[in-house]
């Protein structure tokens, strides 16, 4: 029942679990309200979430304008699982308490790596538990006069380690000791925000297919907004995650982030605002060589962010897909093959041709295989990314549309296409058009501005150090047409390990421009 400032978290999950009841395409309204979402009492199997649908199919949840409040800061909103054909659709989505806080330095202590923090009255205080069991503890310095937008020059990551209370709402903050250079600047009366950053999605979704988030308005999430893993087209519509009034920042991590999809995502018509990670992120995960039994037949592992073997999952590799394999402590692809048969009880794939000096193991210094036909048909247009820490969009990706974009006050690039052997994140992008965006002041955080290669769009392969590719040109077929570039502080492009470069129409302040920067 709306509007009663009741719990409503059970009643929701009721309708939930009677969506997945039906056998029919079903609808579920809401009664257009306010609902509250307290935290469960206990939960059964991964509690991050506080609501489930599993192996659920066509079905629109129509939200019907209503407001939800989670009381929870430190979990996500809905967990998807083998859904197929989910629109979400027309809500209101705010955390209460916030997941993150922030304040004004009333001193600065380089020597002991202290800063003294005085916290407004809306934003919670950060030694409340939910900063103390985040699994990601960090902050960074803001704009003073532009809301979440990280401030010109800062560094944008300082992990914090200790936070204790010197006075009422004033609290000594200890970080993380870094080098002298992540002290430069700092001085009282600047803002500083603390995360309290978890791995909670609002909206996470796994092993589905076309999942459709539409008009939902979400503020202050703990991790990411719309998140999906091997799930292909996920779709985010006309969804705004804006910072709320008052406050000085967005949520805590991406907007959307699709990791090892098949087809997808499109993302069309959205709002974000100061988001506190790379807005609109798109990539794959690579495998590794556990056993090469000949040239074309290869033991296979997917090799996880920790560096560790673990079996391929659902739909990574299929006849057909071609592969790269990277040498990543040379950034340099040694060989590319197709799969022609592909053994998942042996994790044994067949090659079409003979693959040599492979590096084998598990490690992440071990040849990567990236597969090319993950990671495709990405769509990304008419979006607004204003005033969010790092990459605008940070794609590694191929048949990618960005276009009609507004990209205004990231700390870093605009756009960045590159590797991360170090993640691992990849592959590498072929056939990309990017068209008709607007690009303002983009690029001004420390990191940026000492790079030798930024520009507000870059191009760029990586090592295993996370140093330019030795030599060669992974990515391919490029086109940069008719994009609009205002107040930068770097070149508009920085292009390098790429081939098949088409640049037309391109404007920086009015004047048109063909050059580009980088060999």
């Amino acid at each position: 029942m709306p509007d009663d400032g009741a719990d409503d978290l059970a009643a929701v999950q009721a309708a939930f679990n009677a969506l997945a009841a039906s056998a029919e395409p079903t609808r579920l309204l809401f009664e257009k309200g306010t609902y509250v979402l307290n935290a469960p009492a206990s939960a059964d199997g991964d509690s991050r979430w506080l609501t489930r649908l599993e192996s659920v199919t066509n079905a629109v949840i129509d939200f019907a304008g209503a407001r939800f409040i989670i009381r929870d800061p430190a979990s996500g909103f809905i967990h998807l699982d083998r859904c197929r054909n989910i629109i979400l659709r027309d809500g209101t989505f705010e955390y209460d308490p916030q997941p993150h806080t922030a304040g004004v330095i009333e001193a600065v202590d380089p020597r002991e790596g202290t800063l003294d923090l005085r916290i407004p009255g809306r934003f919670p205080c950060p030694d409340r538990p939910w900063f103390e069991s985040a699994s990601a503890r960090w902050g960074y310095r803001l704009d003073p006069e532009i809301p979440g937008r990280v401030m010109h020059g800062a560094v944008n990551v300082h992990r914090y380690k200790e936070v204790r209370r010197i006075g009422t709402r004033r609290f000594r903050v200890t970080i993380q000791p870094g080098r002298p250079e992540y002290w430069a600047g700092f001085k009282v009366g600047d803002r500083f925000t603390m995360l309290a950053r978890t791995h909670a999605e609002f909206l996470f979704a796994q092993y589905c297919r076309q999942i459709t988030a539409m008009d939902l308005t979400t503020y202050h999430t703990p991790a990411g907004h719309y998140i999906s893993v091997r799930t292909d087209a996920l779709n985010v519509i006309r969804c705004r995650s804006p910072i709320m009034p008052g406050f000085w920042k967005g949520g805590n991590a991406d907007a959307v982030h699709v990791q090892s999809s098949r087809i997808g995502p499109w993302v069309e018509g959205c709002l974000f605002e100061g988001i506190s990670d790379d807005a609109l992120v798109v990539y794959a995960r690579p495998f590794s060589i556990t056993e090469q039994i000949s040239p074309t037949r290869l033991r296979i592992a997917r090799l996880t962010n920790r560096g560790e073997a673990a079996l391929p999952r659902e739909g990574e590799i299929r006849r057909d897909d071609i592969l790269d394999f990277l040498n990543p402590n040379t950034g340099v692809v040694t060989a590319t093959a197709a799969v022609r048969e592909f053994l998942p009880e042996e994790q044994i794939i067949r090659l079409d041709a003979p693959v040599t000096n492979m590096l084998v193991g598990a490690g992440k210094d071990r040849t990567q295989i990236w597969n090319r036909s993950m990671a495709r048909g990405c769509v990304l247009i008419d979006n607004t990314i204003v005033n969010s820490r790092r990459y605008g969009i940070y794609v590694k990706a191929s048949d990618v549309l960005i276009a009609g974009n507004r990209i205004g006050g990231t700390s870093s690039c605009a756009m960045s296409f590159h590797n991360e052997p170090g993640a691992p994140n990849g592959p590498f992008c072929h056939n990309v058009v990017i068209r008709d965006n607007e690009i303002v002041h983009c690029g001004f955080d420390h990191g940026f501005l000492k790079h030798p290669r930024s520009g507000a769009i870059r191009v760029m392969a990586r090592r295993l150090d996370y140093s330019p590719a030795q030599r060669g040109a992974p990515h391919s077929g490029f086109r940069i047409l008719n994009n609009r570039f205002r107040d930068l502080l770097r070149p508009p492009l920085c292009l390098s390990n790429v081939r098949d470069v088409r640049l037309s129409g391109n404007t920086l302040d009015g004047e048109g421009f063909t050059r580009t920067t980088g060999p």
